[in-house]
């Protein structure tokens, strides 16, 4: 009995012991499934927690706006809607999208596709119009949002837009500006964390502090809008008259290194880039490379003068026309005997040149070449710049010196040349091109000075002098003539080269690289233009094609703007009279009018009290009698000549919308129409006449009602 009872005993300590075991582990399990949620992963369940009732919702920034230099808009930013949906809440999909079809611009499986993508939100449709979003709302689908965006809206269009570039749907800058300076344009998203209620609606949670986003900075460039569409209307017409396949124009200041104007046509409308060919998004002026032909003789001129191998006024054997080099013959585009030195490059003589070229050493023209920038990228703040092409000397067979004396075996952009040429034009001092003059939250108050960046002296200031007197005599005698603009002293070179054809590894006996590279005033110059255009057919020579081009652009830019010929400010001058009235003899001398337009002239005569007569008709002075700087008595006679500055006068204009636009750019508007402009008041423009898209004759009047406001002071107008 008693072994029964330490059996029964035992049988219940095992189950005891087994209870408490099981009880023990099961504990165990608990307390360190406890520590695992609690403490090792309690950051990863908080934020399940938090993820089932929080949500980050992304405050947008506002991508920053692109300015010229005359804080005129180039790139802004305006409201736009959106058709997004939450599928979370989407009801019947087959049924949603069979109603959204018929509205949206897409087939019903596409849509009926997206809403069973198994993501929580998606986009149907961006940037759609007003009247479409409120359809759609009306429908009251439900996860169906019509929200808020914004969308890159470009004013002008096709003006300087390989320069400034385009965005995509979400605004990331594509090319031009848009990509160079994306980051800054773009700003910091800001975000807000929303709470869901019971009833699923969402509202901010009040523990969680707002992050504001921050705009974008806008980039105020160094373009003239003015000076842009002057450059990109007169390049369409040359290529229209020449049958070109397309053309390049760079303008620049060449004593500040800053680009007025950058252009390549055939463009595109940067608000539509994407219906044209990528190869119109192409900046060409500095991706692009061109063999130049006669432009490039400047390099072998400026060695052979700096290093004193001649003087400008020894003579070289031109050979009648034709000269044989290795197996080749050198020609001339006319037979010259002997030319001066100085001449060779007036008169843009290949043999001439090409025997200065033999007797420079190959290293002393490589190291010319290399000193004005050519072979490497100017450093200009755009992408896609490549940097030529320019062998070493070792690299050079028995024909390359003559091959490069005239341009050939050397490949640049039209932005190398046209800095090369600035040195020139500057003194000696090749410069960094700059494109933006500032970078700021908001717009600038005052113009900061503009601090050239020098890279290196490539010639004297003696030198330069001598090459810039040279290139004035290329226009009033030599190759350049039809670049000549009476009293306007002009400086510039013509080039003329075959294109080279990589298929048959040789130059094309009928495609040709048209150049004209020209800056004005000679005693000062303030504004370079490089003139390119690319297989033109009805004539190829630079000094027909190029050079006329140059002008025309050279006339409208005066015309737009008379200090650009480099005249002084009269505005307030005053003449001295004694107590009759006379004026008092020799102490005031008569200004320099040349090129001043004539109705401005005949004002301030008539404010100094000086008679005039004006002969011919036509828009500006070309030519005045006396001299500039002749003494003034109540003897003296004035006698002014005119002359038109050959823009169309015939035909009708479109006249713009100018309501909004201060006096300065009206005028500048209607001056790009050829229409002129009739003010009454001072300030913003208020009221027009004609009103907006009205017919007027080319050359006719339109009256502009002003209103005094405050103005935002400009960076200084070039």
């Amino acid at each position: 009995m008693a072994m029964k009872v330490r059996k029964g005993r035992g049988k219940d300590l095992r189950r005891m012991s087994f209870v408490i075991i099981l009880t023990l582990v099961f504990w165990s399990i608990l307390i360190f499934r406890l520590i695992h949620i609690q403490l090792i992963n309690r950051g990863k369940f908080h934020q399940m927690a938090n993820n089932q009732y929080l949500h980050e919702v992304k405050l947008e920034t506002q991508r920053g706006s692109i300015y010229d230099r005359n804080l005129e808009c180039l790139a802004i930013n305006e409201p736009a809607l959106s058709i997004g949906v939450d599928l979370r809440h989407i009801g019947n999909p087959g049924t949603a999208a069979k109603q959204l079809s018929s509205v949206l611009p897409m087939n019903e499986e596409k849509i009926y596709r997206q809403l069973l993508s198994g993501r929580t939100f998606t986009w149907l449709e961006r940037d759609i119009e007003q009247q479409m979003a409120d359809t759609i709302v009306a429908m009251k689908i439900p996860g169906i949002r019509a929200l808020n965006e914004t969308r890159r809206v470009y004013p002008y269009k096709h003006v300087a837009a390989q320069l400034i570039g385009f965005t995509n749907i979400d605004e990331k800058g594509l090319s031009g500006i848009e990509l160079a300076f994306d980051k800054q344009l773009q700003g910091i998203p800001g975000s807000i964390i929303m709470q869901n209620d019971a009833r699923g609606l969402r509202q901010p949670d009040v523990a969680y502090p707002v992050k504001q986003p921050t705009a974008g900075k806008n980039v105020i460039t160094t373009i003239n809008y003015i000076y842009q569409s002057i450059v990109e209307e007169e390049l369409r017409q040359s290529i229209n008259a020449y049958e070109a396949d397309g053309g390049m124009v760079v303008m620049v200041n060449p004593n500040t290194g800053e680009i007025l104007a950058m252009a390549s046509e055939p463009g595109f409308d940067c608000n539509q880039a994407r219906k044209y060919p990528p190869e119109r998004w192409r900046n060409r002026a500095i991706t692009d490379i061109f063999e130049p032909g006669s432009t490039f003789k400047i390099v072998i001129m400026s060695a052979v003068i700096e290093e004193n191998l001649k003087r400008i006024d020894d003579i070289i054997d031109c050979e009648n026309g034709t000269y044989r080099v290795l197996d080749q013959d050198i020609k001339d585009c006319a037979p010259y005997h002997e030319l001066s030195v100085g001449d060779v490059l007036v008169n843009s003589s290949n043999i001439g040149m090409v025997k200065l070229s033999q007797q420079t050493d190959r290293r002393v023209t490589y190291k010319y070449a290399q000193r004005f920038g050519f072979g490497t990228p100017t450093g200009i703040d755009l992408g896609g710049e490549i940097g030529g092409e320019l062998k070493n000397p070792v690299h050079w067979s028995d024909f390359t010196p003559a091959a490069i004396a005239m341009g050939y075996e050397v490949a640049v952009t039209p932005l190398q040349l046209a800095m090369a040429y600035s040195a020139i034009a500057n003194g000696g001092r090749l410069l960094k091109p700059k494109i933006v003059l500032d970078i700021a939250n908001g717009l600038p108050t005052a113009s900061a000075p503009i601090q050239p960046q020098e890279i290196r002296r490539i010639i004297s200031s003696q030198t330069a002098t001598t090459i810039r007197g040279l290139l004035e005599q290329v226009v009033e005698r030599g190759t350049g003539k039809k670049a000549k603009i009476d009293g306007v002293r002009i400086c510039g070179k013509t080039g003329t080269a075959h294109k080279y054809e990589a298929k048959t590894r040789g130059y094309s006996e009928n495609q040709y690289l048209s150049s004209f590279v020209g800056f004005f005033p000679a005693d000062d110059p303030q504004i370079l233009i490089c003139t390119m255009l690319d297989n033109p057919r009805t004539t190829y020579w630079g000094s027909e094609v190029a050079a006329p081009t140059f002008k025309r652009i050279v006339q409208r830019l005066i015309n737009a703007d008379n200090k650009l010929a480099g005249k002084p400010k009269i505005e307030s001058l005053t003449v001295p009279r004694n107590g009759n009235g006379k004026v008092v003899a020799q102490t005031v001398k008569l200004p320099d009018f040349h090129n001043s337009p004539a109705g401005e002239t005949e004002r301030i005569l008539k404010k100094l009290g000086i008679d005039a007569e004006f002969k011919n008709n036509g828009d500006i002075i070309a030519r005045q009698s006396p001299a500039p700087g002749t003494p003034l008595n109540d003897s003296t006679k004035v006698t002014f000549a005119l002359c038109n500055l050959d823009h169309d006068s015939t035909g009708y204009r479109i006249t713009p919308r100018l309501i909004g636009l201060s006096v300065r750019d009206a005028i500048n508007r209607l001056t790009l129409s050829n229409l002129r402009a009739v003010v009454k008041g001072s300030g913003k423009v208020v009221r027009q006449s004609p009103n907006p898209g009205k017919q007027i004759k080319a050359g006719g009047a339109c009256i502009l009602e002003c209103q005094p406001t405050i103005q935002i002071q400009a960076f200084k107008s070039w």
